[in-house]
């Protein structure tokens, strides 16, 4: 008898919620840095706002530009594992569940473990000066 066991993870889709949130560039992210990204809770958001399926993580690309990306690990998203920075590379979020770990840098690629696609990616522009938009 063999066993099949791997594809059929990769192959699960990532649950849809409704993003749309508004946060303050000055207070809320605490002035990003290009090249810094912060790590926000689900609670940091409303219920009407919502911070996706396992909260955010915010990137700031450029001086106008930031990335937005699901805190919840693609490999198994219904297990709700939520990526933590990683203590060896900056650059790094790893997942505490399966061990994979992805580069924030570079669009949320994967960088080593069971999970082979990138982070769960939400539209992220500023809608003023100071306030970055968050939607899907």
């Amino acid at each position: 008898m063999l066993l099949f066991i791997g594809c059929e993870d990769q192959q699960r889709p990532f649950p849809y919620v409704y993003v749309n949130v508004t946060f303050d560039i000055g207070t809320e992210l605490d002035n990003l840095a290009i090249g810094e990204y912060v790590l926000l809770e689900t609670e940091a958001c409303s219920e009407a706002e919502n911070c996706g399926y396992g909260g955010l993580i915010i990137y700031r690309s450029s001086q106008n530009s930031y990335q937005a990306f699901d805190r919840a690990c693609p490999y198994k998203p219904e297990d709700k594992c939520i990526l933590e920075r990683d203590d060896e590379f900056e650059s790094l979020v790893t997942c505490p569940c399966c061990g994979s770990r992805f580069i924030v840098t570079d669009d949320g690629r994967y960088f080593d473990g069971p999970a082979q696609r990138r982070l769960k990616e939400y539209n992220a522009y500023k809608e003023s000066a100071n306030q970055l938009k968050i939607t899907n």
